[in-house]
């Protein structure tokens, strides 16, 4: 079973702020005795010859400047058995998003239930980002992987929001989870209008299945048409701030260890306790 870094007390969050996150392009360098420099990208290398992934490596600096001794304590085992930088272990980004188109729903990544991709409307920000979708019959939806296809996020806390617009007056949808394996759905059927709209759905998941995002379903779309925009799944239990993605997942990182050997944190007193602990991505 996949190994991820717990989240952690009621609100089952994964860092506090301020909450860091940068990029790595582990470039290889080598001064040449004529003195030109080779230099070559280990990620973001896009051409023949790249066996890299595109996107660059990630770095992130969790912070927890306010948690209790359980808290604490959850954090020190996992810490412990992955035996501090040795062990390696799954990160999901909260400042990141687990689907990999979040705007261009043509594609095959996006399984269009009795649903027809249309052509370009005006967003929610004024730019012509947005798609309008027409369902064909009672049960239409849209749907597609979130994140990993092995599963394993069997107790994670997800949210799942789009922004939404109908074409007409009187129109409901549903927003949220349905796992692999068609055990179940959780989500929200929300009422929306002829004005932009965000909405979402918070889930624990239930199941150690792989997940889907699903708009529709459940008899809630109908033969109508709706403007889309902006699919994102985060692991939290709010929307977060969008981010866009453009055919790879930004917020599922497979290959994390921590950057430290040390596991130190300050004592204020009784259940009250600070932390920082380095994540960092690698290359296999």
């Amino acid at each position: 079973m996949p190994v991820y870094l717990p989240q952690i007390n009621t609100n089952l969050i994964i860092t506090q702020y301020p909450y860091k996150a940068s990029s790595n392009y582990d470039n290889v360098k080598e001064d040449l005795e004529t003195g030109m420099r080779w230099a070559y990208a280990r990620r973001g290398a896009i051409g023949p010859g790249s066996d890299y992934s595109s996107l660059p490596l990630g770095r992130f600096v969790l912070n927890y400047p306010n948690i209790t001794d359980a808290e604490v304590s959850t954090l020190l085992t996992f810490f412990r058995s992955m035996c501090g930088r040795y062990g390696a272990f799954r990160f999901l980004d909260p400042g990141g998003n687990l689907l990999q188109y979040s705007e261009n729903f043509s594609v095959s990544y996006w399984n269009k239930v009795t649903a027809t991709v249309g052509s370009a409307a005006t967003d929610p920000f004024g730019g012509n980002l947005a798609t309008t979708i027409t369902g064909t019959s009672s049960n239409s939806g849209i749907l597609a992987l979130i994140g990993p296809s092995d599963g394993g996020l069997n107790g994670y806390v997800m949210n799942v929001s789009v922004w939404v617009r109908a074409h007409s007056p009187g129109q409901s949808v549903f927003v949220g989870f349905q796992d692999s394996n068609s055990l179940g759905y959780v989500g929200n059927v929300v009422p929306i209008s002829t004005s932009w709209q965000r909405i979402s759905a918070t889930a624990v998941l239930w199941t150690n299945y792989y997940f889907n995002a699903l708009l529709g379903g459940g008899y809630t779309w109908g033969t109508t048409s709706i403007d889309v925009y902006g699919f994102q799944c985060v692991p939290m239990k709010g929307e977060g701030t969008y981010v866009r993605t453009a055919g790879a997942v930004t917020g599922y990182h497979q290959y994390c260890r921590f950057d430290t050997d040390v596991f130190q944190r300050d004592c204020g007193g009784p259940d009250q306790n600070s932390l920082v602990l380095p994540v960092v991505e690698f290359n296999i």
